[in-house]
Formats: C-alpha cells, sequence, structure tokens
C-alpha cells in the first residue's frame, strides 16, 4: 500500500517531510552520483531448481558500469539468447553477443493476434516434451520485463538434451485456447491466433561480421574531446579578473564569437594548446574569433609568484589574445552550465574552452586541447549558419525535418543554476524555456522560485543598506548587508561590508567566519588563516574556526613540502 500522503487531509509538515527524500534524490542524481555507486553487473545460473550459482565473471558480463536495462533477444538468431545492457554511465549501451556454443536444443516462437492484440499482449505458451521426467516450461507475451526494458517478443524455449516437443498449448488473450503438434526443435516457428499449424520462419540476416569492441583506452591529460551544442544554449551572465585583479564583466552580444579558455602554468597541455593558439594566431584572427585566456594560478592561494608565472609564460610565447584570471564565481557557473552534458569526473579537468557566439550562447565545450584547426572549422560552421542557428552537435551536413526542442534542457539548466543558488541565472533558463512552451508547469516553477529568490534578497539588500546609511558606524547592520551580498555572489561588496564592519568592531566573531570563508574560497589562505586565529582569540572553542584553519595549515604545509 502506499504511503504517500494525502494532500487534502495530511498537514504541510508530513507532506514536506514525505516529498524531502525525493529531492535529496534528485541533487544526488543532479551531481552526477550513481543510485548503485560501482557495483558490478551480476548473472545467476539456475543450478536445477535448488539455488543459484553466480557466473558473473565467466559469463562476461560483471562490468562496472551503472546498468539500468536487461533486454534479452536471439540477435543473431543462432538458437541462444544474447543481451542488451543500457547504462546510465559510459558506455550507454552494450551487445553481449552469447558465443558459449552449447549442443543444447531449443524452439523460438513468435505469437500472432487476430481477434486478441496483434503482438499477443498476454498470451500464454506450455511446451511438453516427451520426457515425463522434464517439467512443463511455461512462458508469456510480456509488454515490458523489467525497469523501462521491452525484451524481444519472441518465447525462447531451452530443451536441454530433448530433441522432441510432444506439443504446445497456446492460451490467448481473449479467453481461447489452440493446440499445436508436430512443431521440430531448434527451429523457430509463427503462431497466428486461430491457426492450428506452426509456421516455420526463415531469418534473413545481413552477412555481417561481428567483432568484440576494443577496451576503451584511459583517459589522459592529452585527449581531446569535443561538445557540440544542437543550436544554441543560453549561459548566465560571466565575469573574470584582470591581471591587476579588477573584476570585469563579459558583455555580450558582441561583434565576434568568443573562445574562453581555462588553463594553468602548471598543465602540460594548457601551454601546449596556448602555443599552437598563438602560433596560429593570424589565422583564427581572419576566422573571426575572439580568444580570452583565463587562468586558475593563484586562485587557491592568491600567491603573487603563481600569477607572475602564468604572465611570464604567456609573455614567453608571445600569446596574442586577450588574458586575464578566473573569478569563483566564472568558474562555479561554467561548471554548473556543463552538467548536462560532461560527467562530473570531468567537470574540473583542464584544459576547458568554451565557444560562444557572439550573442552569448554557448555553441561548444572543449576538454582537453583544441586544436586551432577545429577551432577555425566550428567558427566556419557558426558563420556559414547565419542568421539560422548552427548545430555544432552534428557531425554531418543536412536539413531538419523538424529541429530538436531544448526546452528540457533549459529547464534542467534552470533548476542546476537555482539549487546551486544562482537565481538570478536560473531566471535565464525559465525565460527561455516559457519562450518554447508558455504552459511548462516546471519551467513556471521555476521562474516563480527564482523570482521569489532574488525579490527577497534584492529587499534585504535595501533593508540592511538603509541601516547602513542611517548610521554608518552600525556594524551588525554591515555584517548582515555583507550577508545579503554573498547570497547574491557580490562578493567583492561583500568582504568590503565585513571588513568595514572589523574596522568598527574586531570582536565579531561572525564577521571573521564570514570574511574568512570568503577570502579562503578566492584563494587567500594566509589572509583567511589570520582571521581563523583572530576567532580563536575570541572564541577559544569555536569548532568551525579549528576546523577551518587546520584545513588551511595543512594545505599551506603540502604546497611547501611540493
Amino acid at each position: 500500500m502506499s504511503h504517500s500522503p494525502d494532500d487534502s487531509s495530511a498537514g504541510k509538515a508530513e507532506v514536506d517531510a514525505y516529498g524531502e527524500p525525493f529531492k535529496v534524490l534528485a541533487r544526488m542524481l543532479r551531481s552526477g552520483r550513481s543510485l548503485s555507486g560501482r557495483e558490478r553487473n551480476c548473472c545467476f545460473l539456475n543450478m536445477g531448481g535448488e539455488q543459484f550459482a553466480d557466473v558473473s565473471d565467466v559469463a562476461g558480463i560483471s562490468f562496472p558500469d551503472d546498468a539500468r536495462c536487461v533486454a534479452l533477444t536471439d540477435w543473431d538468431f543462432d538458437g541462444d539468447v544474447d543481451i542488451w545492457l543500457l547504462n546510465r554511465t559510459r558506455p550507454r549501451i552494450r551487445f553481449m553477443r552469447n558465443n558459449v556454443g552449447s549442443r543444447q536444443h531449443f524452439i523460438a516462437l513468435r505469437l500472432e493476434g487476430s481477434e486478441s492484440h496483434r503482438d499477443a499482449i498476454g498470451a500464454r505458451v506450455e511446451l511438453y516434451l516427451d520426457d515425463a521426467n522434464s517439467p512443463t516450461q511455461i512462458k508469456s507475451v510480456s509488454a515490458g520485463n523489467g525497469f523501462a526494458t521491452q525484451s524481444s517478443k519472441w518465447l525462447h524455449f531451452g530443451l536441454g538434451d530433448n530433441n522432441e516437443v510432444k506439443k504446445l498449448v497456446v492460451r490467448w488473450p481473449n479467453g481461447t485456447q489452440q493446440e499445436l503438434k508436430g512443431v521440430n526443435a531448434d527451429a523457430f516457428y509463427l503462431l497466428s491466433e486461430g491457426d492450428e499449424t506452426a509456421r516455420p520462419f526463415a531469418a534473413k540476416l545481413p552477412q555481417l561480421v561481428l567483432k568484440p569492441s576494443p577496451p576503451e583506452p584511459p583517459k589522459t591529460a592529452e585527449d581531446r574531446v569535443r561538445i557540440g551544442m544542437v543550436g544554441a544554449t543560453p549561459l548566465p551572465k560571466l565575469h573574470y579578473r584582470t591581471w591587476d585583479d579588477k573584476p570585469q564583466q563579459l558583455e555580450f552580444p558582441r561583434s565576434r564569437p568568443l573562445l574562453i579558455n581555462v588553463w594553468a602554468s602548471w598543465c602540460q597541455p594548457c601551454l601546449v594548446e596556448l602555443k599552437e593558439m598563438s602560433e596560429s594566431a593570424e589565422a583564427i584572427r581572419a576566422a573571426g574569433v575572439d580568444f580570452l585566456a583565463l587562468t586558475v594560478d593563484g586562485v587557491q592561494d592568491n600567491k603573487a609568484a603563481e600569477i607572475a608565472d602564468a604572465q611570464s609564460f604567456l609573455k614567453r610565447v608571445g600569446f596574442p589574445f586577450e588574458s586575464g584570471r578566473v573569478s569563483v564565481d566564472l568558474l562555479d557557473k561554467l561548471q554548473i552550465a556543463q552538467l548536462p552534458f560532461v560527467e562530473p569526473t570531468t567537470l574540473s579537468g583542464m584544459p576547458t574552452s568554451f565557444l560562444i557566439t557572439a550573442d552569448g550562447k554557448l555553441a561548444a565545450i572543449y576538454k582537453g586541447p583544441i586544436h586551432p584547426a577545429q577551432l577555425i572549422a566550428d567558427q566556419k560552421r557558426l558563420s556559414d549558419a547565419q542568421p539560422d542557428l548552427a548545430d555544432l552537435g552534428v557531425s554531418f551536413s543536412g536539413r531538419w525535418f523538424r529541429r530538436p526542442e531544448t526546452h528540457d534542457l533549459l529547464v534542467t539548466l534552470a533548476a542546476h543554476f537555482l539549487t546551486q543558488g544562482f537565481p538570478k541565472d536560473s531566471l535565464i533558463f525559465s525565460k527561455a524555456a516559457l519562450a518554447i512552451d508558455p504552459k511548462s508547469e516546471i519551467a513556471l516553477r521555476n521562474r516563480k522560485l527564482a523570482t521569489a529568490n532574488v525579490a527577497a534578497w534584492a529587499e534585504q539588500v535595501r533593508q540592511f543598506g538603509q541601516r547602513v546609511d542611517a548610521n554608518p558606524d552600525d556594524a551588525n547592520a554591515r555584517l548582515e548587508l555583507a550577508a545579503a551580498y554573498r547570497k547574491q555572489h557580490e562578493n567583492d561588496r561583500a568582504i568590503a561590508e565585513l571588513t568595514e564592519a572589523l574596522r568598527i568592531d574586531d570582536s565579531l566573531v561572525r564577521a571573521h567566519l564570514q570574511l574568512g570563508f570568503m577570502l579562503a574560497r578566492a584563494g587567500d589562505l594566509d589572509a583567511a588563516e589570520k582571521h581563523f586565529r583572530r576567532v580563536l582569540i575570541i572564541d577559544p572553542f569555536n569548532q568551525a574556526a579549528k576546523a577551518n584553519l587546520e584545513t588551511i595549515v595543512e594545505t599551506l604545509k603540502s604546497r611547501k613540502r611540493g
């Protein structure tokens, strides 16, 4: 019996408690986690009805895939059952051909209804052998036999050593019954409702040679993976930091497409890629692409030496394009934007590049080094498609009979940005989804939640801003104003307010903690350490300060050792 509450009688607390596990599950799946971890697939052998033996490894099926669906069929009509596996992870699909080569006998039947359902769904076949010691076998035609799975509608009976069938009894869904004799083992038959004879079926298969796929090679930093978009996906507002640490907004629309390249001076493939791009600068400019290289150097510890190393490398290779430093928000937003397209384990890999159209739409993601020729070819496709959208996700030319809907993708991105604390950006995707389907309930709900969050945060900024204006020395008001800025990801303003609050009252533990958290996340571990140490002077038993200080000290030590 279902334990779901009846909304008409249950209280709000009961309904919320029932729905909370589903929210947790949804967050887990959106983060890329698996329902079954890395459990290997299992295959069990029936040992004569007494027990089952685990033959997973012997059968060659014990893959560590996040398997979801198992479909059984005699794919090559050779008398044994093959398996199709569908996985949530890569590879998405596997074909397991049965090559055991058993000399046991079989018979396979396909039922056709006339008065009953055409596919004979619900029909049951009873198979009797001449061997009195062999049990009756019973199989039914079903419209599904597992999670999101439909196996073949052929009924496959294993006969063992028996090569003669005594009779078949078919019980059709409309209640009629018919008996068939004279069928032979090791053959395929079509059985039609009302027809007392079984018609032999001869499969006509193309002369294809099936070969096992080679093992997938391990991924290396040199891998080049291109993920093209079908159409164009809007991006949230992005800003980076200049070399002198000033925020710089990326403005769209612009005159040309832009490639954002995220790199690091300690990433060897990144350095090779930037050198290739520098050598191909003339061709890239002629193709009509702007290039922005953003380093992550210094984002973890804000060390001036690391930042200087990154700048020095660009000067040595004569890097002719625009460059700067990533911001924490830019990294967060670009990682969220990749979630529908990229496996979570590769979100942070470097180098990673993003090709953005002149009007601010994501056209392609490149994981690993991008070759200049690939960039130029993709830009040509963008240019040739004007004024229509380019489809970099399609590897061949042609015309759309009907262009794929992007509504579901936009809804997914809206939900990701909302749950990750970016309601303003969530609104961008919700509005785009509603432009496709104005009645979409989930898009309307996302827009409503995002709008409410944006309004609530704006109201907090307004209220605490008024308090600060009325009394500039109100440290607590500045503390609350900083928290409101943090929610809106206006980190520079938040840090400024926290710094001013501590100038007014250096004993504010909450201000030191918040400032320490923000500075640590921005990479300035030395400054963050000072604030956590100050907290422990004021409150020696503060566990949050202790835990963060221990992490920072250990991180700084490990970097010195490295």
